[in-house]
């Protein structure tokens, strides 16, 4: 991802079920806070972060939805997806006058 696109995330998109799976494992408040920088640091500067199990498990399984939140992010920045509907559509045909 070019910087400048990187430079309009601001947030992290977190979902409960990564806070579940953390519980399930009792990760320390350390193993835990270890997570949630891999995230922000990987959300906001693209920077990947090789962690100890169960913590690189976690944050493993969240890369693929962090990045897909910044692409959305990136898309509705900039307009969202440009090129209407998908070739074939009967209903988005443009009627003739």
């Amino acid at each position: 991802m070019d910087s400048k696109k990187k430079e309009a995330i601001i947030t992290l998109t977190f979902f409960k079920d990564w806070h579940e799976i953390a519980k399930k494992y009792n990760l320390s408040n350390e193993q835990y806070g270890a997570v949630i920088r891999a995230m922000c640091e990987y959300s906001f500067y693209d920077k990947d972060t090789a962690l100890e199990l169960p913590q690189g498990m976690i944050f493993d399984m969240a890369k693929p939805y962090i990045r897909k939140s910044n692409q959305n992010k990136i898309d509705g920045h900039n307009g969202g997806i440009k090129g209407g509907a998908p070739k074939g559509n009967q209903n988005a045909r443009k009627k003739k006058q």
